[in-house]
């Protein structure tokens, strides 16, 4: 059975808690990649379709 008075012993060497860090969120907005790959997938799908119905 644990000590009532066990939780409040003092810390005694071992690993010291690293204090969290919040990451930074990236914002709502797109990059400018994410505008290239868009652009290219339309045309891919675009060029695609004009193979398909175009014979």
């Amino acid at each position: 059975m644990i000590p009532d008075d066990h939780k409040d012993l003092p810390f005694e060497g071992g690993s010291e808690p690293v204090p969290q860090v919040k990451e930074s969120v990236p914002g709502p907005g797109r990059s400018a990649m994410q505008y290239v790959v868009i652009g290219v997938c339309v045309l891919v799908a675009l060029f695609s379709l004009l193979w398909v119905f175009g014979f």
